[in-house]
C-alpha cells in the first residue's frame, strides 16, 4: 500500500470512528432525554409532584456523576460533529465541483444538523442559567423544605419572548432529534436510514420529546399557577 493510500485509510478510519462515537453519545443523550421530559411532564400534575421530583433529584447521590456523564457526554458530542461537519464541508468542495440535485441532495435540515447543534447549545445554556442556576425560592412539604422549582419555572415562563424562543427551538430540536436518533441506528449498523421501522421510532421518540417540551412553557404561561 503506498503512503498516500494509507493516510487515506487512516483518516477514513477516523472519520469512521468519530461517526461512531457521535453515534455512542446521541444515544446516551437520547436516553438521558427520554427520562428528563418524563420527569418534566410532571409540571401538568402540579406544583407539589413537580417539587418533589426535582428534590428527589437533587438529593440523589449519583446525581453529580450523572451531571458529569452529561457535561462529558455533550461535549464529545458537540465537538465529534463540529469536526466531522468540517470534515464533510472539505471534502464536497475538493471533490465536487457542483453540488448533487435530485434525490442524492440532503435535505435542508439534514445539512443543517451543526447549526442546529449550535441553535440547541446556546438554549441549553439559557436554559441552565434560568432555570438550575435560577432563583433558590423555597416550599415546605410535609415538615420538608425543597427548593420551589415550579415557581421558578412559573417566573421563567410568564414572560412571552421566552416562551416563544423555548417553543420555537424545542421545534427544532424535535428535528435534530429525528434525523439524530435515525442516523444513531444506521451509523451502529442496525438499520439503514430509510427503514420505515426505524423511520418510525426515530419519528415518534423526536416528536414525544418536542412535544411535551413545547407543552410545557405554554402550559405554565396560560394555565398555571405561582406557587400555590
Amino acid at each position: 500500500m503506498t503512503q498516500k493510500n494509507s493516510a487515506t485509510v487512516s483518516v477514513w478510519r477516523s472519520f469512521i470512528m468519530k461517526k461512531f462515537l457521535v453515534a455512542l453519545t446521541g444515544a446516551f443523550l437520547c436516553f438521558f432525554l427520554l427520562v428528563h421530559v418524563s420527569g418534566s411532564a410532571l409540571v401538568f400534575v402540579g406544583p407539589e409532584a413537580f417539587n418533589q421530583y426535582t428534590y428527589f433529584l437533587a438529593k440523589s447521590k449519583i446525581i453529580v456523576l450523572v451531571e458529569f456523564g452529561l457535561l462529558a457526554g455533550f461535549a464529545l458530542h458537540a465537538a465529534l460533529a463540529g469536526k466531522l461537519a468540517v470534515q464533510n464541508w472539505r471534502s464536497r468542495n475538493r471533490n465536487y465541483a457542483v453540488l448533487a440535485m435530485g434525490p442524492k441532495q440532503a435535505g435542508i435540515w439534514h445539512r443543517t444538523m451543526i447549526w442546529q447543534g449550535v441553535l440547541i447549545l446556546a438554549f441549553l445554556l439559557f436554559h441552565l442559567a434560568t432555570i438550575k442556576f435560577g432563583p433558590k425560592y423555597a416550599v415546605v412539604y410535609d415538615g420538608v423544605s425543597m427548593r420551589d422549582m415550579y415557581r421558578v419555572l412559573v417566573e421563567a415562563f410568564s414572560n412571552p419572548v421566552v416562551v416563544f424562543g423555548y417553543c420555537l427551538t424545542v421545534s427544532i430540536l424535535g428535528v435534530h432529534l429525528f434525523h439524530g436518533v435515525a442516523s444513531i441506528f444506521q451509523t451502529l449498523g442496525v438499520c439503514q436510514f430509510q427503514h420505515p421501522i426505524i423511520f418510525r421510532i426515530a419519528q415518534i421518540y423526536a416528536l414525544f420529546v418536542a412535544s411535551v417540551f413545547f407543552l410545557e412553557p405554554l402550559y405554565v404561561f396560560f394555565f398555571a399557577r405561582p406557587w400555590s
